[in-house]
C-alpha cells in the first residue's frame, strides 16, 4: 500500500507560532524573511538581499510580504508581539482572532493587534499583501486594541505600490533610492488606511459620547481603565487621543469636568457630601482635597464667604 503524500511542503511549531505550508504557497517578502533558515522553503519564498530587505523596518515594519496560499494553508500566533495588517488581493481566508471569526475577501482589510492569538485557514486560494507591525510607540499612537475587518479604502493604491516595490527591489537593476522612496510612501498610505478605518473612528466616537455625557451631567466618571476597556483601547491609546485633541490625559479632562460641576452645585445650595457622592469621590475629605488643589480654597468657603469660586491662578516663575 502506498503512502499519502503529505500536502505540505514545510511544517513548524515553535512555541508560539505553527505554520502549515502547502506545496502550491509562494511568498515575496518585501522585509527580511522569518523562515530564512528553512531550506525546504528556498524556492517557495523569495527574500530581498541587503540593503533593501530593511528599508521598511525603520517604519515599524518588521516583516511583510506579497503571498499566494493555497489550501490547506494554515497559520497560528500566540501571544503575539507584533500587530497584524492583511489586505486581500483576491480569493478567500478565514481569520480568528480574540474569538472573532472574520471572512476576508478581495479589497478588505484586517487587523488583528499585538500580544493576543490569532489563527489563519485557506479553504482555497487566497492572495494577500501583509505586514507585522513593531509593537512600538510609531504605531501604539493610533492602533486600535480590538481586531477588525474593513474594506480597504486606499486598496489599489496599496496593492500597486506593493507590487511595484516588489518588483523593484528583486530587480536586477534595483535603485536603493527608488526603493526607500516607494518603502516611504507604502508606509504613507498604511498609516493612512488605519488611521481612517471605520473600526478605529468607532472607538473614538465612543469615547467623545462618554466625555460630552459627562460634560453634561454632574455624574461619576468611569476610570481610565474602565473606559478603555468598554471602548476597546489601551490606557497608553485613550490619553494619546486625549493628548493629542486636548491637550490633556483623560484623568485630568475628567477632574476638570468634575471641578466644573462641583462649583455648579455648590453655588445653587447643593450639601459638600452629596456633591462628592454625585461626582463619584470615595468620601467628603478626597473630594475636599480635589477641590481645593482645583481652585485654592475649600468647598465649605464657598458657604462661609459666598462668593464664586475660581479656579486659582498659576504662580508665576
Amino acid at each position: 500500500m502506498k503512502s499519502r503524500k503529505s500536502p505540505y511542503a514545510w511544517k513548524e511549531i515553535t512555541p508560539n507560532i505553527l505554520e502549515a505550508f502547502p506545496s502550491g504557497s509562494f511568498e515575496r517578502y518585501l522585509t527580511a524573511s522569518y523562515w530564512s533558515e528553512q531550506k525546504s522553503l528556498f524556492d517557495k519564498i523569495k527574500t530581498p538581499s541587503k540593503p533593501f530587505s530593511s528599508l521598511l523596518s525603520k517604519y515599524g515594519i518588521e516583516n511583510a510580504a506579497i503571498s499566494r496560499h493555497k489550501a490547506p494553508y494554515y497559520s497560528e500566533f500566540k501571544n503575539k508581539s507584533f500587530a497584524s495588517v492583511l489586505i486581500t488581493t483576491s480569493g478567500e481566508a478565514k481569520i480568528t482572532s480574540e474569538g472573532k471569526l472574520f471572512r476576508l475577501k478581495k479589497g478588505t482589510l484586517c487587523y488583528t493587534p499585538a500580544g493576543g492569538h490569532a489563527s489563519a485557514r485557506v479553504d482555497r486560494v487566497w492572495n494577500v499583501i501583509w505586514f507585522h507591525l513593531r509593537n512600538s510607540e510609531q504605531w501604539r499612537t493610533f492602533l486600535p486594541a480590538n481586531p477588525f475587518l474593513d474594506s480597504a479604502k486606499r486598496f489599489e493604491c496599496i496593492s500597486n505600490v506593493a507590487e511595484n516595490f516588489a518588483a523593484e527591489i528583486f530587480s536586477d537593476s534595483a535603485s536603493l533610492d527608488i526603493a526607500a522612496n516607494m518603502a516611504n510612501l507604502l508606509y504613507s498610505l498604511l498609516c493612512g488606511e488605519l488611521r481612517r478605518s471605520k473600526a478605529a473612528e468607532k472607538v473614538w466616537r465612543r469615547l467623545e459620547a462618554v466625555l460630552l455625557k459627562l460634560q453634561s451631567e454632574p455624574n461619576p466618571a468611569p476610570t481610565a481603565g474602565e473606559i478603555s476597556r468598554d471602548i476597546g483601547c489601551s490606557v497608553y491609546e485613550l490619553n494619546k487621543y486625549c493628548l493629542r485633541t486636548r491637550a490633556a490625559t483623560y484623568g485630568k479632562i475628567v477632574r476638570n469636568i468634575s471641578m466644573l460641576h462641583a462649583a455648579s452645585m455648590l453655588e445653587r445650595g447643593a450639601g459638600i457630601s452629596e456633591t462628592a457622592l454625585k461626582l463619584g469621590f470615595s468620601d467628603r475629605f478626597s473630594f475636599t482635597k480635589s477641590y481645593k488643589a482645583f481652585y485654592g480654597r475649600t468647598p465649605a468657603a464657598l458657604d462661609a464667604g459666598g462668593f464664586k469660586m475660581r479656579r486659582r491662578p498659576k504662580r508665576q516663575a
